[in-house]
């Protein structure tokens, strides 16, 4: 019988080892051109990172943050101080802010506006020379305070006579008219969403009330659903969402901005008195008091949100702010301690202090 060679029946397999050396050259050859592949993203964690120790007395509430300047503006109970972040030191102290809870800036007027509720009134400060400019009269208990950009007030919050007082600014900054809104209840934080739409909480109501910054009207009123004594707030205005902590019963709850639907309730900490919301990495955050902020984020399923990370920071650090630009959390608190006989612990000589709180990766 005749024999027929391999490479005559099957010519594909002959060349079959020249193809494999060709192709394993060419793979090779596109390797050096190809991008390296990624490792996987990490999720983005935050950390305790330092304590920045603060002199004097007194006890605490809101403070806020001007990014530009690196300062931070902290409510010490009858004094106001104004820290410089670079290097941790008081650059002043404002006298004459008796009971004292926050700090509105309006940077373009250069204007710092303190609201002391033992003085029933808001204090106008220059933020350049630190002297004071005015007194502007308040409702009852004036509590927390903001700027609104879209209107050009400051909104200050009277936590005992349920209205907030709406602060207009002349245009040389040097006259201060207020006018009253009639909201009702316990007012706590207030967050505004640049549009001439401002948010509060209202603590005795389990409510968030809407209201118009320019024409001052009442537009809405939400329940907080589940949540208990809603005292801090927070906005995504791009997202068009609420983050309410509320402390009466460890819950922070999201609501659309727009309906007032309940999106979700999620377990905090004790005693929460904060939230923040960081446009840049879409991360909310509530302070309590017990020593712990929850970091919350959307999940990414059909618009659910988790709780991502319990934060450890120190007991006492109910209230936050938020430095967008660097993503930094400051929280203010002190060490206490309990004399014999007294039912409260009171707070330890020169123990004030700020927590500095930073994510991972920014």
């Amino acid at each position: 019988m005749a024999t027929t060679n391999t490479a005559e029946r099957n010519p594909v397999r002959a060349l079959a080892p020249f193809l494999c050396a060709s192709l394993l050259l060419l793979c090779a050859t596109c390797a050096r051109w190809l991008p390296a592949a990624k490792p996987p993203e990490q999720a983005r964690t935050y950390t305790l990172v330092k304590t920045i120790p603060i002199s004097g007395e007194g006890r605490w509430d809101y403070l806020t943050v001007d990014s530009d300047a690196h300062r931070l503006y902290v409510a010490r109970a009858t004094h106001t101080q104004v820290i410089d972040l670079t290097s941790g030191k008081v650059l002043a102290d404002w006298q004459g802010t008796a009971g004292v809870h926050g700090v509105a800036l309006v940077p373009d007027k250069g204007l710092a506006f303190t609201s002391n509720g033992r003085n029933r009134n808001v204090s106008v400060f220059d933020i350049k020379t630190n002297q004071k400019l005015a007194d502007v009269k308040t409702g009852d208990g004036p509590d927390a305070i903001a700027f609104d950009p879209a209107s050009g007030k400051v909104l200050c919050m009277n936590h005992r006579g349920g209205t907030v007082t709406l602060i207009s600014i002349s245009a040389d900054g040097k006259q201060f008219t207020p006018e009253e809104l009639e909201v009702g209840g316990a007012l706590e934080f207030v967050v505004c969403d640049g549009d001439g739409h401002a948010f509060v909480n209202v603590e005795d109501k389990n409510q968030v009330v809407e209201f118009d910054t320019r024409s001052p009207k009442v537009l809405n009123r939400w329940t907080t659903g589940d949540g208990d004594s809603p005292t801090g707030l927070a906005l995504d205005a791009k997202g068009h969402l609420l983050f309410v902590g509320c402390g009466g019963n460890n819950k922070l709850v999201v609501i659309d901005s727009t309906s007032g639907t309940v999106r979700a309730s999620l377990p905090i900490g004790q005693h929460c008195d904060g939230c923040a919301f960081d446009p840049g990495t879409g991360d909310a955050f509530a302070s309590c008091g017990d020593g712990t902020v929850t970091v919350v984020r959307a999940s990414g399923d059909g618009g659910k949100f988790e709780v991502a990370q319990t934060v450890q920071t120190k007991p006492g650090a109910r209230t936050i702010t938020l430095d967008p630009q660097t993503h930094t959390l400051y929280l203010p608190t002190a060490e206490t301690q309990t004399a014999a006989g007294a039912t409260r612990p009171t707070m330890k000589p020169d123990s004030f202090q700020i927590l500095v709180v930073a994510p991972s990766q920014p």
